[in-house]
């Protein structure tokens, strides 16, 4: 039987290895222009990077010169901002918008107002409260009832309604009528059959109320001239006396440098 020696049907085939493709030729300039910009470090402030670095890589003089002035001009600017801000601290008049006017035309009547009240309640404590008569006479006739009220009563009920309307205003910038701030009081000041605890509640609510809108009104707070209330030194009272912040009258006591005495109630 002769031999076969030729390649069978069935057989696999060999493999074959594809032919390499040639690698594409990278471009270093589109790569850069296409590359995002690394970035700065956390601790690095944007005044220290020198102005003739570029933050990608290299650029051309044209570009590098585009690029310092755009740094220069930043600086210059965040400058100007800061004299700015120094130059309205210094002079606040002089750069106050007219809300921050309006704003201190109002702390100003509340500041006036608020030291009135204390001064009022100073010489007479018992003013605080409406007596149960007035209350009554209020549902008949408002007219009535304020014949009755002392003269005492009369001025805090004043200073409280100055208080509160000047004071929500700031606050809200909305107006409020007669009845509303009635009804406010009864939040803010003391009413018949308040317990001491309910007295202290509504003075901590008011000193809130009092301290926000001073903050509403901003620098005018800072131009607002003080209030000078009750201040008539008592009957007899030297004349070195002069009143202190609380209200009250001192005078130098010849007997004890550096001490103090009190003058009236």
């Amino acid at each position: 039987m002769a031999e076969y020696t030729g390649p069978l049907l069935d057989a696999p085939a060999a493999p074959t290895t594809p032919a390499a493709k040639p690698k594409p030729q990278i471009n270093p300039a589109l790569v850069n222009a296409l590359t995002p910009p690394a970035a700065m470090p956390v601790q690095a402030s944007p005044s220290t990077v020198p102005t003739n670095v570029s933050p990608v890589g290299q650029m051309s003089p044209k570009d590098q010169a585009a690029f310092n002035l755009a740094q220069k001009n930043r600086l210059a600017t965040e400058a100007l901002k800061r004299e700015e801000e120094q130059r309205k601290e210094a002079n606040p008049a002089s750069s106050m918008t007219e809300s921050e006017r309006t704003a201190g035309f109002l702390l100003q009547r509340l500041d006036f107002a608020e030291k009135q009240l204390k001064d009022i309640l100073q010489k007479k404590p018992s003013a605080a409260k409406p007596s149960y008569l007035v209350k009554k006479l209020e549902n008949i006739d408002e007219d009535a009832a304020n014949t009755v009220l002392s003269p005492e009563r009369q001025q805090v009920e004043t200073a409280q309604y100055e208080i509160l309307d000047t004071a929500l205003t700031l606050g809200t910038g909305a107006s409020y009528t007669p009845q509303q701030i009635k009804n406010y009081a009864k939040s803010y000041f003391a009413q018949i059959g308040d317990s001491p605890e309910v007295i202290k509640d509504k003075e901590a609510r008011l000193a809130n109320v009092v301290s926000a809108a001073k903050i509403k009104a901003g620098r005018a707070a800072q131009l607002m001239p003080e209030a000078k209330v009750g201040n008539k030194p008592p009957v007899g009272a030297p004349p070195d006396v002069k009143q202190a912040p609380d209200g009250k009258w001192y005078s130098p006591d010849p007997a004890r440098k550096g001490k103090y005495l009190q003058w009236g109630d």
